[in-house]
């Protein structure tokens, strides 16, 4: 069985719109706007979540300015690390709850 495709006069490559967005100094998303209705993955959602973080987009920056990949994964492992100690020194949303019925 043979399908036939529309043709793709209205598609463009992906670096081709990264460029665009670049000479409009606009974003991506801001020229495909909501393409998939609001349907948005939780991974997706988390990430832009953790763009929002005062510095984020510095560091990310700053991640691939590292031209090294044994740089770049020691910069991960450090980040990861220090993640790990400050959620062990917070405490828990039951820890909390408790310590304010007291």
């Amino acid at each position: 069985m043979l399908l036939e495709t529309p043709p793709a006069s209205n598609r463009i490559s992906f670096s081709r719109l990264v460029t665009t967005a670049e000479a409009l100094e606009c974003n991506v998303m801001d020229l495909i706007g909501n393409l998939d209705g609001g349907k948005r993955s939780a991974v997706f959602s988390k990430q832009v979540s953790a763009l929002s973080v005062p510095g984020a987009t510095d560091l990310l920056a700053s991640y691939a300015g590292i031209a090294s990949s044994r740089g770049r994964r020691a910069v991960l492992v450090l980040a990861r690390q220090l993640a790990s100690e400050q959620a062990e020194k917070a405490p828990s949303k039951t820890t909390a709850r408790r310590r304010s019925r007291t």
